[in-house]
């Protein structure tokens, strides 16, 4: 489901009045807000049917994306709180964080089944077709790997961003659950763009930030990893970057030397 600036008050719906029944007779701008909406909706159809070419997990049911237009910049998270906040013991500090004031867990819980578990912000000036669908594709990426690592690691996950208002340096404790996040999320929704508009992964995509998911992007390029061995190696016990390294080569040991080279080549 995708709510609106609303959010769970109204799903993402755009009155166009009655139209007919053939050819086109509205033409939606980048100025409306039918336009982005549209454009995240067709976002995560791909990126639904990308996972079911590519043999990865898509998100888990009951999935709910919180769209915001907003005047400032633009961004997108995946604190999968909708689902995270059902189950986790730990749901009084979760909102705490997202709404100050709540100390009552009859609310916590109420609020808890208005949370969204991925939200798209994008300002009105932000247009660019292939930055929706790439914001789109890289959150759900990370909807993903938290089907397959469940709850209390996503808990660590978010955890760490709150905690250090992003992704840190990388030398904090729980630094290694988002190193391995965002390397997954970066590595698979540019792939995932790539897949929608062509092109190749960039040197600044390969290099961005700490955890450097140039890693993954070479082992798939290069080395011919599939998008679901890659996948397969991000189990709930994969909390640290060293740790990626060390079930890729458990798992395919015939690339040991691969996967070292790359490994040093990023985080030597």
């Amino acid at each position: 489901m995708i709510w609106g600036n609303y959010a769970f008050f109204a799903p993402a719906m755009y009155e166009m009045q009655q139209q007919a029944s053939s050819g086109y007779s509205v033409t939606i701008g980048t100025n409306s807000v039918a336009w982005l909406w549209s454009m995240i909706n067709n976002a995560a159809c791909d990126y639904y049917d990308y996972c079911a070419d590519l043999q990865i997990p898509g998100p888990p049911s009951d999935l709910r994306i919180w769209n915001m237009r907003v005047s400032g910049g633009w961004g997108g998270s995946a604190p999968m709180a909708h689902h995270i906040s059902l189950n986790i013991n730990s749901l009084m500090d979760f909102l705490t964080f997202f709404y100050s004031g709540v100390r009552y867990q009859s609310w916590s819980i109420a609020l808890s089944l208005c949370m969204p578990d991925v939200f798209i912000l994008l300002n009105d000036t932000y247009i660019s077709r292939w930055g929706v669908y790439e914001t789109v594709f890289h959150e759900l990426a990370h909807t993903s790997h938290y089907r397959q690592v469940g709850d209390s690691y996503w808990w660590n996950y978010v955890n760490h961003v709150i905690g250090n208002f992003g992704y840190g340096d990388g030398s904090e404790a729980l630094a290694g659950y988002c190193g391995v996040g965002e390397m997954w999320g970066n590595f698979f929704g540019y792939h995932c763009g790539i897949v929608k508009f062509g092109g190749n992964f960039t040197p600044s995509q390969k290099d961005y930030d700490w955890y450097k998911p140039g890693f993954l992007m070479d082992l798939h390029d290069v080395e011919g990893f599939t998008e679901a061995q890659i996948f397969s190696c991000l189990t709930s016990g994969i909390h640290s970057i060293t740790a990626l390294r060390d079930e890729l080569i458990s798992k395919f040991p015939l690339k040991t030397n691969q996967i070292n080279s790359h490994y040093e080549n990023y985080f030597h």
